[in-house]
């Protein structure tokens, strides 16, 4: 986030909720220093300049220059040769823009060719329940005449990139391998981050009082606790077997 918003942001109602790519590159911002002063490691003068010049962008009033900083300062930092500390906090900045910007800008690219996908497989559910819903594109009719689109800020690729967030993150922030049994806990995580998000816009299809609920009343927010669980708890698991296997 911007530190030029930061105070709209405390000012906002707590209704209104923050952005979990918003709140990752707050931490993100204040990680810049960490890895040199926790392993005493020290950057190349090049890679400080880069590190002075990508922070000014937080002033900025784009959050898009923000993940863009993140970028180029993770790519500076890694062609400047760090320690390992510091080498895993580059590739958290671009584990983080790649969340937060270059994914959003795939998916927008991809979207005519994603969004019928995902469309199918709320079919597919709704077949599989005996659900009343009828997939045209995307568009999904319920009863009554009710129907939704499936849009772009409904793809379940929202979800799968911040799976593959944290679970990247948490494993280099632990110094662990990426194993096949922490692949295999990703998978799980992805699997399970698509039948939430394919259920939900099944939901939403039943009524307008449905859509409401699911699209941003409480049932939104059961979703949105329910992703972080899937994301965090098989990153969790696979370090704890990262450590299991180091003892």
């Amino acid at each position: 986030m911007p530190l030029g918003t930061l105070a709209q942001v405390v000012a906002t109602p707590a209704s209104a909720g923050l952005d979990v790519g918003d709140l990752l590159c707050i931490t993100a911002c204040g990680a810049l220093a960490w890895p040199a002063v926790l392993a005493g490691e020290e950057l190349h003068r090049h890679g400080r300049t880069v590190l002075l010049a990508a922070s000014l962008l937080w002033f900025a009033a784009d959050p898009r220059l923000c993940y863009l900083a993140l970028t180029v300062a993770g790519i500076a930092v890694l062609m400047s040769r760090p320690g390992p500390a510091t080498a895993r906090s580059a590739w958290l900045w671009l584990a983080l823009s790649g969340h937060g910007l270059w994914g959003l800008a795939a998916l927008k690219l991809a979207a005519p060719l994603l969004m019928p996908v995902e469309s199918e497989l709320v079919g597919l559910a709704a077949r599989v329940l005996g659900a009343a819903a009828h997939v045209q594109g995307t568009r999904i009719d319920g009863p009554e005449g009710w129907f939704i689109y499936v849009l772009e800020g409904c793809s379940s690729l929202h979800g799968l990139s911040l799976d593959l967030l944290v679970w990247a993150s948490a494993l280099g922030l632990a110094d662990a391998r990426a194993t096949r049994g922490a692949a295999g806990l990703l998978a799980a995580a992805a699997i399970a981050t698509v039948l939430a998000n394919t259920l939900r816009i099944l939901l939403m299809a039943r009524s307008p009082q449905d859509y409401h609920v699911w699209h941003d009343g409480w049932g939104a927010s059961v979703f949105g606790v329910a992703l972080a669980v899937v994301a965090v708890v098989p990153a969790v698991m696979a370090c704890r077997g990262a450590a299991g296997r180091a003892r």
